[in-house]
C-alpha cells in the first residue's frame, strides 16, 4: 500500500518490484519521472485557476455585503426621518384618570 505520492518507492511498491529493481529500470524512470512533471504541473494550473475562482467568489460576496449594508443604511436613515417627522398623539381613554 503507497501514500499516493509519486515517488520511485511507491513506484516499486506498486509495481510489485524491489526498489533497487526500480532503480535499474533507467527507461521506466525516465517516463514516470516526465509523467509526474506533467501531473504536477497541470495539478497547478488547476490549483492556480481554482485560486482565480475563490478569488471571484469572495469579491462577489463583499460587493453583496456592501450592497446589503446599504440598504440597511437607507432603511435606517428613512426609519429615523419617520421617528422625527411623527409625533405620536396620546388619546385618554374615557372614564380613566391618566396615570
Amino acid at each position: 500500500m503507497t501514500d499516493g505520492r509519486l515517488t520511485v518507492v511507491n513506484l516499486a511498491i506498486e509495481a510489485g518490484v524491489s526498489r533497487a529493481t526500480a532503480n535499474r529500470a533507467s527507461k521506466v524512470l525516465e517516463a514516470f519521472r516526465q509523467a509526474s512533471v506533467e501531473s504536477r504541473a497541470r495539478r497547478n494550473a488547476a490549483d492556480q485557476q481554482a485560486g482565480a475562482t475563490r478569488v471571484e467568489q469572495e469579491r462577489r460576496t463583499i460587493e453583496d455585503i456592501l450592497a446589503q449594508h446599504h440598504q440597511v443604511r437607507a432603511l435606517c436613515k428613512l426609519m429615523e426621518q419617520r421617528r422625527h417627522g411623527y409625533t405620536a398623539q396620546v388619546i385618554p381613554i374615557a372614564g380613566r384618570k391618566s396615570l
